[in-house]
């Protein structure tokens, strides 16, 4: 009845993370240029932290869907709150494997397959894992370890950490400096500025 009522298509301050939505301060512009040259250049690890609400879910989505298929395969992780085993599982199921072997090696083998046949194809590899300030120090270690899918001068995975403000915190603990010191982009998202949010609803109005 509200859309109808201000005759609109859906509704502009919904909390579904919506790339037709995204609004592009100059901080957001930074941050999507950073994430698409982050995985295109393969630079191994990159994270993305901000507040709740500042769009970090939003602009990955605008991100995937800016890179074409031809270019890029990838997997995403929305709940990482999993074991290490779980963790693996669930990359591997969201690449499109379907039958997951049972042992951690043969898992770690079918991976490296699916990356050597990704470079085949002239594709990038990505694992993407959201709201990763949820993450276990256990799967944080595995992750790293994932990052060990290279030769001299190319990763064959690229690994991008969103989550919120916490995560900073995390990296910067000491005994995270091994994963820390691999990250080859880091970017954050502040709110918005005053004189931003005029702007924001009028174009979130607007789309709808």
């Amino acid at each position: 009845m509200y859309n109808e009522s201000f005759g609109l298509r859906k509704s502009p301050f919904s909390l579904t993370p919506d790339p037709s939505f995204l609004f592009l301060t100059e901080q957001h512009r930074e941050a999507l240029a950073g994430l698409t040259f982050a995985i295109l250049k393969r630079r191994g690890f990159a994270v993305l932290t901000g507040d709740a609400g500042t769009g970090k879910t939003t602009l990955l989505a605008r991100v995937l869907q800016f890179i074409p298929t031809s270019q890029l395969q990838f997997s995403v992780i929305l709940n990482p709150t999993l074991t290490p085993s779980e963790f693996l599982e669930l990359a591997l199921l969201d690449f499109g494997v379907k039958d997951v072997p049972a042992s951690k090696a043969q898992r770690l083998w079918v991976l490296k397959n699916l990356l050597l046949e990704g470079q085949r194809e002239g594709k990038v590899s990505a694992l993407i894992v959201d709201e990763a300030h949820k993450l276990s120090r256990e799967v944080l270690e595995e992750i790293r370890m994932l990052g060990n899918f290279e030769e001299a001068e190319q990763k064959y995975l690229q690994i991008l950490l969103v989550g919120q403000t916490e995560l900073d915190e995390i990296l910067n603990r000491e005994d995270m400096r091994q994963l820390k010191q691999r990250i080859g982009v880091r970017l954050f998202l502040a709110p918005l500025a005053p004189t931003e949010v005029g702007e924001y609803i009028r174009h979130r109005w607007l789309r709808a």
